[in-house]
């Protein structure tokens, strides 16, 4: 039987065309892993609203009653807003396509006041302005910025609490499937959230990092008598594998295979002549 070696000039074909057949990566940016520092996170609140707390380890979200209203979502109840963003992605994914991208974060705190347990969802919208993390820290904060009332020093919000249409897109990017707060099955400290995002958005934090500016997450219940109160863990949290983390998947950006193509062929047109 004639066994057939492949020629030096088909091995290395063979070699180029080998990462074709998983070209899709997987980066993970995540304060503390693999040398990243990006992320900036912080949390704005209405009753401590010049107070900034983008140096503690936990940052929250509250949602308040409404007892006099009706059900449903509401705006003008949030009370307590966390702001995040994963900074320097083009250092990593430059010339690369999105295909996926989702955020993870762990509980720290899991409460709801109100009389009762409650179905809650939470929103994450695009943020559309500056913000600065700052470095308040401790329950009652550190006056500085972001804050409820100003996105940078001496740069208000439109509207408190980054509610207006200028400080975010007004429509949620992602709201995640009801979970349940107090009651059978619900949550609980150390659980994990995963927010699946727009791979459009992802792709314009990569290609224009100017223009990154992260999003708001805000929890939210329609039971009117329900105030529900999420923590989660922050960048600077002790346990690295507990603070944010965002995952994104790409491939190579059509240009690069166009490369690749160009290196084949040249090859083919070596290999053909030497017959």
């Amino acid at each position: 039987m004639k066994v057939l070696h492949p020629t030096p000039i088909s091995a290395l074909a063979l070699a180029l065309l080998a990462p074709l057949a998983s070209v899709e990566a997987v980066t993970i940016f995540q304060d503390g892993v693999n040398g990243y520092t990006g992320t900036a996170d912080t949390n704005i609140f209405d009753s401590m609203a010049t107070k900034n707390f983008g140096g503690n380890d936990q940052m929250y979200t509250r949602y308040n009653s409404n007892s006099s209203g009706s059900a449903g979502y509401d705006m003008a109840r949030e009370g307590r807003n966390v702001l995040l963003r994963f900074d320097d992605l083009d250092a990593e994914l430059s010339g690369q396509t999105v295909t996926s991208a989702s955020i993870t974060l762990t509980f720290s705190t899991v409460a709801v006041g109100g009389g009762g347990d409650a179905n809650a969802v939470l929103f994450a919208y695009e943020l559309l302005k500056p913000w600065n993390e700052g470095s308040g820290t401790g329950s009652s904060g550190t006056t500085g910025t972001a804050s409820w009332n100003d996105s940078v020093d001496a740069t208000p919000w439109q509207a408190a609490g980054a509610k207006g249409s200028e400080d975010r897109n007004l429509t949620p990017i992602f709201t995640t499937s009801e979970f349940n707060i107090g009651g059978e099955g619900r949550i609980v400290v150390g659980d994990t959230i995963v927010l699946e995002l727009d791979t459009d958005l992802v792709q314009s934090w990569i290609d224009s990092p100017s223009e990154n500016y992260g999003l708001l997450i805000s929890v939210a219940t329609e039971n009117q008598y329900r105030y529900p109160v999420l923590g989660f863990y922050s960048s600077e949290y002790g346990t690295v594998s507990d603070r944010p983390v965002l995952s994104v998947t790409t491939i190579p950006e059509p240009a690069q295979f166009g490369t690749l193509a160009a290196v084949l062929a040249l090859l083919v047109l070596v290999r053909n002549r030497r017959k």
